[in-house]
């Protein structure tokens, strides 16, 4: 195709060319802006509503956080209480074992007639009969060597030998 235009109307028709492309781009570059704010409108709106639903949440939850609260309180006072229950289970000494114990170190030809426990100064004293001497030396060695007691001091009450020997132990209990 020949193009018979003059050279200025050739010029005028590149500058509205170049014009039309301008304007399209402007127009493309302002729909792309147009499109980026609403998109943002958007994110904020919802950014918005996530907020409000937090907070009507949080306002409708206080009276649950609150019953929390209190019973977490409550949990932590049950749990001191317990453990200084706990903490005097472990500072008593238990008297039945200790009965036991000594039961245990009883020669067979012994029987204890009396059992005292001073819990101030954690001392035990048994009186009981025994038949023998060394029946009687023997539970001396054995309440010395029991890890448990400490300070152990054995008397003899009375000794006739057709008779019982009475005796009479005290030993300090040790925790």
């Amino acid at each position: 195709m020949i193009n018979l235009l003059p050279p200025q109307a050739k010029k005028e028709l590149y500058w509205q060319r170049q014009l039309k492309i301008v304007v399209i781009i402007e127009l493309l570059t302002i729909f792309c802006l147009l499109v980026l704010w609403l998109a943002f409108l958007v994110i904020k709106v919802n950014i918005v509503t996530q907020q409000e639903i937090v907070k009507t949440t949080a306002k409708s939850e206080e009276p649950k956080i609150k019953q929390i609260d209190t019973i977490k309180k409550e949990i932590n006072t049950i749990n001191e209480t317990l453990e200084k229950i706990n903490q005097l289970y472990e500072e008593q000494i238990p008297v039945s074992e200790t009965l036991i114990k000594i039961a245990s170190l009883l020669p067979q030809d012994a029987y204890l007639e009396n059992f005292v426990f001073e819990e101030k100064n954690k001392q035990v004293q048994i009186v009981g009969k025994i038949r023998t001497l060394t029946s009687l030396n023997q539970f001396k060695e054995l309440l010395k060597n029991e890890p448990s007691f400490k300070d152990v001091e054995l008397s003899i009450g009375s000794y006739v030998p057709t008779k019982e020997i009475e005796f009479q132990a005290k030993f300090i209990l040790k925790k």
